[in-house]
């Protein structure tokens, strides 16, 4: 069985290939997916772009088309860093291989793959997440024909598609099944690019931190007995005087190393895309936050924007806590130095244990286009910011009056607005004018 096909790799390989972006396979075979995915992301844009010309004076769907054109610029950049840095790709998991095949003792094979493990299992997490939260956005707008259908209420309800296209010669109301199953297709492959990304940087970021506790757990671990060691050499029939340990620690050292340089290819690789994520993602939270204060006219959008708006923040969360993982296992080398009785070691070792010290000082970090540290104080100072912009344009789009609410497609009161449902319910927009 190939390395990459053990279940911890399995799921980030096929999702990658989906896509063309897997490095070991064929060059037609990359082509062709490569080339599908190209065709149904720009068919998804151009339909977005020319519902943006059609409906320009409509604030509403304006506004609902923003998010998606935000999406498509971060799925852009996904790709094309896949496509850009696949010889860095190759190399992390080139290096991934060899460091697996590296381990020699069993305690150290079950460190990777413990992490390998539960980066799977963050794997399995992220795609239900991003997949269900796809699919209540797709299916939202046939919630009101199904009520209608269901109920028997025998109103018209208009033909709604889960993102605002418009195509040319093409009559959108005749053909609304068939345009919708395409539409659903392409958001579909176009979230696989993310899947992808994402899932590959789990991979990658979970086997550095085992390298790094792989690392700890041999210098926590190191020989009590520091004597010198005659080894004879069996050729010259002479014996040579070897010191064992200082080896054992040398190899630590070039163990050390070899995380080091793991954690700075992952930096090479993701650094672009995660600067692209981080400058769309706030202005993108915001606009959906202003759609479920204004726009969330009935429950299934409520559920569809609040979803939207979790999704958002769990992929910033997501990135961030990642990042800070990597951080607290590459400083947590020495604590493991002050486990090991470094104070009991002959001076030349303890010359040595000082250079890892000082190296394990400065973490390894992965930052959004060299310019801020993903970490967990990053993403609260990021949320701080957003919920203060989410507020300040929900603010201003209920002042200039730019919504109204629109209940004609469905009559009964559980599906109305809450200004319908609830008679004590204050309308913001109204006292705003009052002011």
């Amino acid at each position: 069985m190939e390395f990459f096909d053990q279940p911890y790799y399995r799921t980030g390989k096929n999702v990658t290939r989906l896509i063309g972006r897997w490095p070991y396979q064929k060059r037609w075979e990359s082509k062709i997916y490569s080339f599908v995915i190209v065709i149904l992301f720009n068919t998804q844009v151009i339909g977005q772009i020319l519902g943006l010309i059609v409906y320009f004076d409509d604030n509403e769907i304006i506004l609902e088309l923003i998010s998606p054109f935000m999406i498509d610029i971060i799925m852009s950049a996904k790709f094309l860093n896949f496509i850009i840095n696949i010889k860095t790709m190759k190399k992390l998991l080139d290096r991934l291989k060899e460091n697996c095949s590296l381990q020699t003792k069993e305690e150290e094979k079950n460190i990777l793959d413990e992490y390998a493990y539960s980066g799977q299992l963050i794997v399995y997490g992220y795609i239900i997440a991003v997949y269900i939260t796809t699919s209540v956005f797709i299916i939202e707008p046939l919630i009101s024909k199904w009520i209608n259908l269901v109920l028997q209420l025998n109103e018209t309800v208009l033909n709604k598609y889960p993102v605002t296209i418009y195509y040319y010669e093409i009559d959108m109301e005749k053909n609304f099944t068939l345009i919708f199953c395409y539409e659903s297709l392409c958001i579909f492959a176009i979230l696989t690019i993310t899947v992808a990304n994402d899932s590959m940087f789990i991979i990658f970021l979970q086997h550095a931190c085992g390298l790094f506790t792989v690392v700890g757990h041999q210098l926590k671990n190191l020989p009590k007995n520091y004597n010198l060691n005659k080894v004879s050499n069996n050729d010259k029939g002479s014996t040579q005087t070897k010191d064992i340990h200082y080896d054992y620690y040398i190899m630590c050292i070039q163990n050390h190393k070899r995380a080091v340089e793991f954690a700075n290819l992952i930096e090479d690789l993701y650094v672009w895309s995660f600067g692209v994520v981080i400058a769309i993602n706030m202005p993108l939270m915001s606009v959906t936050a202003v759609q479920l204060m204004t726009q969330a006219d009935t429950i299934q959008k409520k559920i569809k924007y609040s979803m939207f708006a979790c999704t958002q923040m769990m992929h910033l969360f997501f990135d961030c806590y990642l990042s800070q993982r990597l951080s607290d296992s590459s400083v947590a080398i020495q604590e493991y130095i002050t486990f090991s009785k470094w104070y009991g070691m002959p001076l030349k070792m303890q010359k040595l244990i000082t250079m890892v010290t000082l190296r394990s000082q400065i973490p390894c970090k992965l930052t959004a286009g060299k310019l801020v540290i993903l970490s967990m104080e990053t993403f609260g100072v990021f949320k701080t910011v957003e919920i203060y912009m989410s507020y300040f344009h929900a603010y201003r789009t209920i002042a200039l009056g730019t919504y109204s609410y629109d209940t004609s497609s469905l009559g009964e009161s559980f599906f109305a607005p809450e200004s319908e449902r609830n008679p004590n319910f204050r309308n913001f927009r109204g006292i705003t004018e009052k002011i």
